[in-house]
């Protein structure tokens, strides 16, 4: 069965996480992990959005 859509409400916080299907590792090295950092960095300040973690 499908996913249902999320809500995008404004103000509502999201948890976001990175996880492989089946748990499996994403990030294989120090290198993988940093340029996901920098994109998330790069989305943060396009979106106006804040981390909190």
């Amino acid at each position: 069965m499908a996913r249902k859509p999320r809500l995008d409400v404004p103000g509502w916080f999201d948890h976001i996480l990175a996880r492989g299907n089946r748990r499996v590792t994403i990030f294989h090295d120090e290198a993988d992990h940093h340029a996901y950092v920098e994109r998330l960095e790069g989305y943060r300040h396009h979106d106006g959005v804040t981390l909190h973690a």
